[in-house]
């Protein structure tokens, strides 16, 4: 990852770090690690404060929705899976016994 101060190029090339993080970018490379959700109170809502994908597993779910907007929920018609979401998506979950959680970024 470049920082602010390296420049994007030199000589009429592209410095190291700058090509580096392009190339990560168009060949998906993912932008940080997994992170464990700690679910709240159910039903549990979470907002995405990046693109990437959300894992539910375990626990006793009864409902997954998304949200584009956090008012219009859709159910995804799971209770586990991988749920892709975009910046600022929100990821309602429903449950009695709470699930494991995990946020994967793109």
């Amino acid at each position: 990852m470049p920082t602010y101060t390296e420049p994007l190029e030199t000589s009429k090339s592209t410095t190291r770090g700058w090509y580096t993080f392009w190339l990560g970018l168009l060949q998906g490379q993912p932008t940080g690690p997994p992170a464990a959700i700690v679910p709240g109170v159910s039903p549990y809502s979470y907002v995405a404060a990046i693109g990437g994908s959300v894992i539910v597993t375990g626990g006793t779910v009864s409902k997954v929705e998304v949200s584009r907007d956090g008012v219009t929920f859709i159910a995804t018609g799971q209770t586990s899976g991988m749920f892709a979401l975009s910046m600022g998506d929100t990821l309602r979950v429903t449950y009695s016994v709470v699930p494991t959680m995990h946020f994967m970024p793109k």
